[in-house]
């Protein structure tokens, strides 16, 4: 089945323009907003609703911004999340994609007077953001509240410095809620990652174990409104200093039956961003010959506005 949909806007913000300190705004904020959400979204009477339908189900979302004249830019994300239901397991498959480049253009004038001359416009284009991920996971039911839970995810994010980001992990989970107007689970497993950077430190862990965390959040605050929150927090074991978090909430209004119109914002953290070198400078601005190593920002944020269609 294709999805139907053709156009949507997204607004992506680059990194050094939405990082903050930790301690300041970028958490603080951002996790009072879920917890608010999160428990006046939480009502009573959860229990009594009915419960999910079996069988497969699909949500694509599609964003796109395209600008031209004096300036050129373009912002194309996909994501499509297929989900499978039985009475004793579920299966999920996650593919998304975020690509953002600008075409900058610069006029010069050639000619041997103010009179006659010519204008010529030499272009760049610029790639500005760019973001895969895939993933697959599969639970199966131990009881009524308990499962058991394998998977393993793909993600390239070279502006936060790495290629290849691959994610192993199997452990238990529990279901709290899982009906048609509410969904609340929660996972713990141990993972195996595989990192290889866009600079690569010989001292770097390329391959290590960690502890996962991680609880998936769905409300039906209205008929016409859904409420979703996702936090996944990844500890390095063999490197404590070594924590990343994925945080990601959206709000989503149907406009039919198969169409909605989402918001969704998402914050990753990394304790301890990958490095690049920069080339080092005299005052004057005469290159140096040398490089010198700076840290990358910890904290990303991205926010889309997105057709989606259900199926």
């Amino acid at each position: 089945m294709a999805p139907y949909f053709f156009l949507a806007s997204t607004e992506t913000t680059p990194r050094h323009t939405m990082s903050y300190s930790l301690d300041h705004y970028s958490m603080r904020s951002p996790l009072a907003i879920t917890v608010l959400l999160f428990s006046t979204a939480t009502g009573a009477g959860g229990d009594q609703a009915e419960e999910r339908e079996l069988g497969w189900s699909d949500t694509a979302e599609l964003t796109l911004v395209v600008t031209a004249g004096n300036a050129q830019a373009q912002t194309l994300g996909f994501r499509n999340t297929l989900v499978q239901r039985s009475n004793t397991s579920t299966l999920t498959f996650d593919v998304s994609a975020l690509r953002a480049d600008s075409l900058q253009k610069t006029p010069v004038a050639i000619g041997e007077s103010l009179e006659t001359f010519t204008i010529v416009r030499d272009s760049a284009r610029t790639l500005i953001a760019e973001n895969y991920f895939a993933r697959g996971r599969l639970e199966r039911n131990l009881s009524a509240r308990t499962f058991w839970h394998a998977g393993g995810s793909w993600d390239r994010n070279t502006f936060a410095g790495f290629d290849n980001l691959y994610v192993f992990d199997g452990g238990i989970g529990n279901t709290w809620i899982d009906n048609t107007t509410t969904t609340l689970k929660t996972f713990y497993a141990i993972s195996e990652t595989r990192r290889e950077d866009v600079e690569a430190r010989p001292e770097d862990d390329k391959i290590f174990t960690g502890v996962r965390l991680r609880y998936e959040y769905r409300r039906q605050v209205t008929p016409t409104t859904e409420f979703t929150s996702e936090l996944v927090l990844d500890e390095n074991l063999e490197n404590l200093e070594d924590l990343r978090t994925d945080m990601g909430n959206a709000i989503a209004v149907s406009m039919n039956s198969r169409l909605a119109l989402k918001v969704s914002w998402q914050l990753r953290y990394r304790r301890q961003p990958a490095r690049k070198p920069i080339s080092l400078l005299l005052p004057d601005g005469t290159p140096t010959g040398t490089q010198v190593d700076i840290s990358l920002e910890q904290v990303d944020q991205i926010m889309t506005f997105a057709l989606v269609g259900r199926f």
